[in-house]
């Protein structure tokens, strides 16, 4: 009987080796093609990333640009051969719940986003920033978005997935290896001043954020100086402590649009325990210095010195200190 038993224990226990041994052959293969997918890889600058697509991508005069931009700031620009499993992946499998598709570019529309690219956002930062801010590649689709019920994508919110988007451009900055920016073809052929600025705006702003977030861009000491954080605001626009009086404007949103609501001082600083980055008062001013001109600021604020004085600071000292030109943002290109 233990003959016969041990006849009948051995294969089960070669049976179960062999289950063991293909299960982490499989789990290996699962993390390499999640990984690497064939992919050969590039130099990493910044985020490591793996180029599968030829680049150039063409011959057009406009990927010679794109290579130019490559050498200087280390990002490609990819503009075709995109498929929603370079959107969808995550580190190591497809990504879950509602997944992103779009379309290629038609090259008639390509030379519009190098443009952008090119004039609206890298021309008013330092390669040090861009580099700092970006991932290895930016993929540039029309109609980008959620696939819906009819197959196509449908419109989303700078900065993520799923929030309704008003302006003329889509991007997403949480990609696995990428951003994405897709423009709504009636805003390419207005090409309206104002859309434009809300448009790199908000893609700037995405490049500013993470960097200010992790200590790579810190507030002014000689601003901060100047500022109470600690004592409440008054809604008396007459006491020193009005918010206005002490220094502290009207917010612009993340979205760059002016708000005209409360905060409060707990709110905007990180040394507050009620601290909020939403509300945080360098990123704040940062956007005003972006979104809205120095006339705007002297006549809205015309009998608030403080702020006005600290309006020249912060744009000073984000030029001198980062080359970021705050002002330059606002005003866009000659030909926009």
């Amino acid at each position: 009987h233990a003959m016969a038993r041990l006849s009948i224990i051995n294969p089960t226990i070669k049976l179960l080796k062999m289950k063991k041994a293909l299960l982490y052959t499989t789990l290996g293969l699962l993390a390499f093609t999640g990984c690497n997918n064939d992919e050969d890889p590039i130099q990493p600058t910044g985020n490591y990333s793996v180029l599968r697509f030829e680049f150039p991508q063409g011959n057009n005069p406009f990927d010679e640009e794109i290579k130019e931009i490559h050498d200087k700031y280390d990002v490609y620009l990819l503009y075709k051969d995109i498929t929603d499993t370079d959107l969808n992946r995550q580190w190591q499998s497809l990504g879950t719940g509602k997944l992103l598709t779009g379309d290629p570019v038609p090259d008639e529309y390509v030379p519009f986003y190098i443009n952008f690219i090119k004039n609206h956002v890298f021309q008013y930062l330092s390669p040090e920033v861009v580099r700092a801010g970006l991932p290895v590649k930016i993929y540039m689709l029309e109609n980008f978005g959620e696939v819906n019920t009819q197959g196509s994508g449908t419109g989303t919110g700078t900065g993520g997935i799923g929030t309704p988007n008003t302006s003329i451009v889509t991007t997403k900055t949480d990609g696995f290896d990428y951003w994405a920016i897709s423009f709504k073809r009636e805003g390419i052929e207005e090409n309206d001043p104002d859309a434009m600025r809300q448009a790199r705006c908000q893609f700037i702003y995405q490049m500013i954020l993470p960097q200010y977030k992790s200590g790579k861009i810190v507030e002014s000491q000689t601003i901060h100086d100047k500022l109470d954080f600690e004592t409440s605001f008054s809604t008396d626009v007459d006491d020193p402590d009005y918010r206005l009086n002490r220094g502290f404007p009207h917010r612009v949103t993340n979205k760059f649009q002016l708000s005209t609501g409360t905060y409060y001082a707990s709110q905007i600083h990180p040394s507050n325990p009620a601290y909020h980055v939403d509300y945080d008062y360098f990123l704040t001013w940062i956007r005003i210095c972006m979104f809205m001109s120095r006339a705007e600021i002297e006549e809205m604020y015309a009998d608030y010195p403080l702020i006005r004085e600290i309006y020249n600071d912060v744009i000073e000292y984000m030029l001198d200190t980062y080359q970021i030109d705050l002002e330059g943002i606002y005003k866009g290109p000659d030909n926009n």
